[in-house]
C-alpha cells in the first residue's frame, strides 16, 4: 500500500486507494459474515486461480507506464478497482478463516469485530499516507522504478496461483 500511496501523491488517487481498500474489505468481510450465517459447514474451496487478476493487473500497469507518467488520470476511477480487486486478492484465503470464526460470534460480537476490520483498514490507510509524506521515505519511494509495483502485483499473483 505504501507504494501506491507514494506513487500516487495526488488527493484523489490517495482518495481512491482508501475507497478501493474499503471496498476490498467490505467485500471480504461482508462476504464472511454471509457465509457465517448461511452455511452450516464450509469447507475451503481453491482459489488460487484468483492470483491471474494480480498479474494481469500487473501486466496492465507496465503497458500504461509506457505511455503515460502516472498510474491514472485524476477522472479515472480504475485505481479504485485495481486496489478492491488487489485487496480481494490478498486477503481472499482470509474468508476461510473469518467465517468460522464469525460463525461463532453473537451479533453484538460480529457487530464489534466487523467495526474493527474498518477502524484498523483505516488506521492502515492513514499510516500509509502518513509514511509516504516522511521526507527520506518519499524520496526512496520516488527513487522506485515505475515498473517495480507492477513487478511486485505479478509476483503476488503468481504466488497466490502456485500457492507459494
Amino acid at each position: 500500500m505504501t507504494l501506491f500511496f507514494g506513487q500516487n501523491a495526488h488527493f484523489g488517487n490517495r482518495t481512491n486507494i482508501v475507497v478501493g481498500q474499503f471496498l476490498g474489505m467490505g467485500f471480504l468481510v461482508g462476504i464472511s459474515v454471509f457465509l457465517s450465517l448461511t452455511l452450516q459447514k464450509f469447507e475451503q474451496f481453491n482459489l488460487n486461480y484468483l492470483g491471474i487478476v494480480p498479474i494481469i493487473l500487473g501486466i496492465k500497469l507496465l503497458m500504461e507506464k509506457e505511455k503515460q507518467e502516472e498510474v491514472v488520470s485524476e477522472s479515472d476511477n480504475s485505481l479504485i478497482i485495481q486496489i478492491f480487486l488487489i485487496t480481494i486478492m490478498n486477503g481472499m484465503d482470509n474468508i476461510g478463516a473469518y467465517t468460522p470464526l464469525f460463525s461463532t460470534f453473537t451479533l453484538a460480537e460480529l457487530i464489534q469485530c466487523v467495526l474493527t476490520f474498518f477502524v484498523m483498514t483505516a488506521l492502515w490507510c492513514g499510516l500509509g499516507i502518513v509514511i509516504t509524506r516522511i521526507t527520506w521515505v518519499k524520496e526512496k519511494i520516488e527513487g522506485v522504478p515505475k515498473w517495480f509495483l507492477p513487478l511486485v502485483l505479478m509476483y503476488v499473483g503468481l504466488g497466490i496461483l502456485f500457492d507459494w
